[in-house]
């Protein structure tokens, strides 16, 4: 597995560069994008195995200060599978076709049952200062939508030498769950599958994590998924999934050894698409509620991707100002003034008529 590396783009003269997670598999796709600080470095990691069929994708990145101790850790979003009844086939953490068996935990449990065992607990000096505790509002700093779905946050704080140097760190984990019922021979069998949601470690020296807070925040929130690749991933689960059902019909072996499972895991791919359905289903009603006017997700992800925010133009129609800031005014004639200020007006201060743009929906 190499990490990719990807130079910042469009830092538009702003504090931010953005950096471009690319699928090199399919032809160096962009999959997703997220802003660090202008003077740091970027960097991730997305690799494919589609012999691992329920979690066939893996993807992880970095974000450091090479002039100091300051970091943020994505980590990849583990996928977790528990049957109910629990027959003893498997063992906790046994790795089954990319994901993992093991229990339903809570947010706080996976910190200190998962997280940390796996990517922390080797380093020097390391302790527990604060132990997880809930942070049921999670989702909704962190800006992920959870349509609904129930989710738990929690986070806990570390610290441990770096470099000889003493760095203190907060690890921050969303769990979510949902639950595919199989009717079998032996009965009924629930399997619970469950994962990790935006799992990230922010780090710095001690005694400079609070000051650092709000950066790290504007970098989790900066996270965006283009459109185009999550069309791509649901296609290629569909192909593994025929590709699995067929499997199972020819009485492969190695798949029938799987017994129960093979089964579920075909339920729980099932339930997975027709999730993945339901949520496009959303997204074309909703543009085609609004009609024309309204942008595609894709061309929001791609106004995203350039550092630009299309406007509602009262002169032109619609036209594209820089992203980094919140406020635009034309006065109709090509002038354009932005700012980040809300009471902010060029009316008071300058000649000509201004009027404020909206951007588009």
């Amino acid at each position: 597995m190499s990490t990719v590396t990807q130079p910042a783009v469009n830092p538009g003269g702003a504090s931010f560069a953005r950096h471009l997670v690319v699928d090199r598999a399919h032809g160096g796709l962009v999959a997703s994008a997220i802003d660090y600080p202008v003077g740091w470095q970027a960097e991730s990691n997305l690799t494919w195995n589609l012999e691992q069929m329920s979690a066939p994708w893996t993807a992880s990145g970095r974000a450091f200060n090479p002039r100091g101790h300051e970091a943020i850790d994505l980590f990849n979003c583990d996928s977790f599978c528990h049957l109910q009844p629990d027959c003893g086939f498997y063992w906790p953490g046994q790795s089954l076709l990319g994901q993992y068996y093991l229990a339903p935990l809570t947010a706080a449990q996976a910190i200190s049952g998962w997280i940390i065992p796996r990517y922390r607990k080797k380093q020097r000096d390391f302790r527990v200062v604060a132990a997880p505790r809930s942070l049921p509002d999670l989702p909704q700093r962190f800006g992920i939508p959870l349509n609904g779905q129930a989710a738990d946050g929690a986070v806990a704080r570390v610290e441990y030498t770096l470099d000889g140097v003493p760095v203190e760190e907060e690890l921050y984990c969303i769990t979510s769950a949902n639950q595919v019922p199989y009717q079998g021979p032996m009965g009924t069998t629930i399997q619970t599958n469950w994962m990790l949601t935006r799992p990230v470690a922010i780090r710095a020296a001690r005694g400079g994590l609070d000051g650092m807070r709000d950066t790290f925040l504007r970098i989790i929130r900066s996270i965006r998924v283009n459109p185009a690749w999550v069309e791509l991933h649901d296609q290629i689960l569909r192909e593994i999934k025929v590709r699995f059902d067929r499997s199972i019909q020819m009485g492969y072996s190695q798949i029938q050894a799987a017994g129960e499972m093979s089964r579920a895991i075909s339920a729980n791919n099932d339930a997975m698409l027709a999730g993945f359905e339901r949520t496009r289903a959303s997204q074309r009603m909703a543009d085609a509620r609004h009609g024309e006017s309204r942008r595609s997700t894709a061309d929001s992800f791609d106004d995203y991707i350039r550092g630009v925010v299309t406007v509602e133009d009262p002169y032109w129609g619609e036209s594209q100002q820089d992203g980094n800031y919140s406020y635009h005014w034309t006065d109709g004639t090509g002038g354009y003034r932005p700012s980040n200020d809300p009471n902010f007006d060029p009316n008071l201060t300058s000649s000509g008529s201004w009027s404020l743009m909206r951007p588009k929906p």
